[in-house]
């Protein structure tokens, strides 16, 4: 009985993913990106699927006031599936997968204190693996297919940061590798021709 259990199982899950799946061709669009992992935060990235490859890539660039961040994750989608067809394989689905994550950040300031000039800066990298599950809209016009999707990431992996040795730091270097984990979302548009 256990056996017929899992194949049935089995043969729902490809049968799903068969008839399911996200357009094909380029797809590129923009994204709305945010973490949860004890802070909270969220910004633009730049979302590409390319026709010849299963990997769904997210690039983020963040500029503001002393820092500068860069973010890349790729993702590939096991798991599709459609809840309401529109037409073939349109219409409002699931998908859900496995990826990874590689994030930059540097973050330097300088201010005079009163008695001395005092430098604060620190770079930190963190790289893991995330799993993405998510909901989408596949809605064909004319030539293009336009889709909406939203998705949760949590995500493990290890971070490493590295302090500078400066005043501010009492001349000792504060460097650091810890674990890493959150939960990203993403909210997104992208076009497929």
């Amino acid at each position: 009985m256990k056996k017929l259990f899992a194949v049935c199982i089995i043969g729902l899950t490809l049968g799903t993913a068969a008839f399911a799946d996200h357009p094909d061709g380029w797809g590129v669009g923009l994204v709305g990106q945010g973490a949860f992992s004890g802070a909270f935060g969220f910004g633009p990235a730049f979302s590409l699927k390319a026709p010849v490859l299963p990997i769904y890539w997210g690039i983020s660039l963040e500029l503001r006031n002393h820092y500068f961040g860069l973010g890349l994750t790729g993702d590939f989608y096991f798991l599709e599936g459609l809840f309401v067809p529109i037409s073939g394989s349109d219409g409002f689905g699931y998908f859900i997968g496995v990826g990874g994550y590689l994030g930059f950040g540097n973050y330097s300031d300088e201010w005079w204190n009163g008695s001395k000039n005092v430098k604060w800066s620190w770079t930190s990298l963190g790289l893991g693996v995330r799993v993405p599950l998510g909901l989408n809209v596949v809605i064909p016009i004319s030539k293009i297919k336009l889709e909406v999707f939203i998705d949760a990431a949590p995500s493990i992996g290890v971070g490493f940061t590295f302090y500078d040795d400066s005043d501010y730091w009492d001349q000792n270097d504060h460097n650091l590798v810890g674990l890493q984990w959150g939960v990203g979302f993403e909210l997104g548009v992208r076009v497929w021709f």
